[in-house]
């Protein structure tokens, strides 16, 4: 995620437009989480239903 908001805040500043509609999209959109530990707890679900709702 790091790297996309660095990329396309870069482009955004520069244009306007569809640039600008992509990151919107992403950061509003996109959620980072370290599955693997809800995975071997079985938790997994639980956590994606906090993440998105």
């Amino acid at each position: 995620m790091i790297f996309y908001n660095y990329i396309l805040n870069k482009y955004k500043k520069m244009h306007s437009g569809i640039v600008a509609q992509i990151y919107n999209y992403i950061v509003n959109n996109f959620r980072m989480c370290d599955a693997l530990p809800y995975a071997k707890d079985g938790t997994l679900s639980e956590k994606l239903d906090e993440l998105f709702g």
